[in-house]
């Protein structure tokens, strides 16, 4: 881990539970991280690192530490949605369907998957 992802990390594992969720712009006040770099941090944390952040964008929201399977199904479900209407403005633009995105996205996702069928 970098040291603005170690420091991020640190400060977010006693905000157990949505109800202790912090903003961004708090994280990179008690950091000292630009607040750009604290959410390009919290996504490697995540993506890199297997770190289970969750996140609320409400008004009293922010990212904390999934303390219940429903916090994290709530994110999922969130994210989900924002994955499908960018895939869904991508197949517009594209005029193709949004299944047709999704089957070029498995090659480009699972590449190892595309060699071996190959074969």
């Amino acid at each position: 881990m970098t040291w603005d992802e170690e420091r991020i990390w640190t400060t977010l594992i006693p905000r157990r539970g949505r109800e202790n969720a912090v903003s961004q712009h708090w994280l990179s006040e008690v950091t000292g991280i630009p607040a750009r770099h604290v959410r390009q941090a919290i996504e490697r944390l995540i993506v890199h690192h297997g770190k289970r952040i969750c996140s609320d964008y409400s008004r009293d929201g922010g990212y904390y530490i999934p303390a219940t399977d429903d916090e994290v199904e709530a994110t999922c479900a969130r994210l989900r949605g924002h994955a499908i209407k960018i895939l869904q403005r991508e197949a517009v633009l594209r005029r193709v369907t949004v299944q047709r995105l999704l089957a070029d996205y498995q090659f480009t996702l699972f590449p190892e998957d595309d060699h071996a069928a190959s074969r």
